[in-house]
């Protein structure tokens, strides 16, 4: 295997990570959210359909924060920047992409420029809605 083979290898690698932490990242806020809003069965109710989120993009994202508090949603979807929006997007495509074989294109410095982004996004999520 070449450098520029292994690299590629180590973007998608980093790519489905980024994707993971995205997903894990978003049922830790909901959790948390929920848990001081919700009583116990609601919350048992919120904790499982939660866990059952699959790439979550920006629109599901918003859609999920929205089904609790529609003004939280509208307040998340301002403080998004496009290229946090592209980013987020990007990771969840491109790992679509990996999973079922295909091209990515991703190199090293793409994807941590979009993991870069995604996460400062996860942030100001958080910070919205738990803080």
């Amino acid at each position: 295997m070449t450098n520029d083979e292994l690299r590629a290898e180590l973007a998608k690698y980093v790519c489905i990570l980024s994707s993971g932490f995205i997903e894990a990242s978003c049922r830790r806020i909901i959790h948390r959210y929920a848990s001081t809003r919700c009583q116990k069965p609601v919350l048992s109710y919120v904790v499982q359909n939660v866990d059952r989120l699959r790439s979550p993009n920006t629109t599901k994202i918003l859609e999920l924060i929205g089904a609790f508090d529609k003004e939280k949603s509208i307040e998340v979807e301002r403080s998004l920047d496009e290229k946090q929006k592209t980013a987020v997007d990007s990771i969840i495509a491109i790992r679509h992409l990996i999973a079922h074989g295909r091209n990515s294109g991703i190199s090293l410095a793409t994807i941590k420029d979009y993991h870069d982004r995604a996460q400062n996004f996860i942030v100001n999520v958080e910070r919205l809605l738990c803080d």
